[in-house]
């Protein structure tokens, strides 16, 4: 079942009417990300003669410090490049790795490359959203792994462009890769609308700048609640389930 505020079809088409131009965001949104990690990692341990019965700690301490890293990023703490570098620095040290860091996280962004994937579904209803916005996605990923994923799941061909935050030189939820969009098509703020699961990137970042959003929630019991100031405009529980409300009331 979706859970969505508002639910009411006239309240949310009310939202919409100005609403020219879609920001999706990519990993978490598009394509199921974890997923996709959790797969690239396993292959990745696996070629690295790191044992089956410590590949799943591995998995977890990675995940644990990769996210610690991109949320230094994302203040603006850290370079992309330290992120990269860090993440592989600590697993190589904890589980006596073989290679320098920087060749030992392009060797893994190879394997999350090939482990990418996106549903039909979530390909159909991008078409669909296509036929009635502009369709951007804005991702902080790294720029020559993010085009190799959006080519091999076909989402480019969907969309009207994509920013990365390494192209821009800011990282969500920093306003130069919305504004970078709205100046690219001749756009007010109120004309765009932000689909994302990362509340701190996506809804920050949209807010800053008055754009409507809405906040990927895949489970209800991670949903928080927001004052008036901070909240985003729509909770929906999948990309999917978004769409194709937003579908069924044009």
């Amino acid at each position: 079942m979706i859970f969505l505020f508002p639910s009411n079809r006239n309240d949310v088409k009310k939202l919409l009417k100005e609403t020219k131009l879609l920001m999706l965001d990519f990993d978490g949104t598009l394509v199921e990300f974890e997923k996709a990690e959790k797969k690239a990692l396993n292959a990745f341990l696996k070629k690295n003669n790191v044992r089956a019965n410590k590949r799943k700690k591995a998995i977890k301490f990675y995940d644990q410090i990769n996210k610690q890293l991109w949320r230094k990023f994302e203040k603006k703490e850290l370079t992309l490049e330290e992120v990269r570098k860090s993440r592989f620095l600590a697993l190589k040290e904890k589980y006596a790795l073989r290679g320098d860091p920087e060749k030992l996280d392009k060797e893994y962004l190879q394997y999350l490359i090939e482990c990418t994937k996106t549903t039909k579904q979530t390909l159909k209803l991008l078409g669909k959203l296509k036929e009635k916005y502009k369709v951007y996605v804005i991702t902080n990923g790294i720029h020559y792994v993010q085009v190799a994923r959006l080519e091999k799941t076909r989402i480019m061909n969907l969309t009207d462009g994509f920013v990365t935050s390494e192209k821009i030189g800011a990282p969500k939820p920093e306003s130069d890769m919305f504004n970078y969009i709205l100046e690219k098509e001749n756009m007010k703020p109120k004309q765009a609308f932000v689909v994302g699961d990362s509340y701190k990137a996506d809804i920050v970042g949209a807010n800053k700048l008055g754009i409507k959003s809405c906040l990927i929630v895949k489970s209800k019991r991670k949903r928080k609640k927001f004052d008036e100031k901070e909240k985003p405009n729509m909770i929906a529980k999948s990309f999917v389930e978004w769409a194709k409300f937003i579908i069924s009331i044009n």
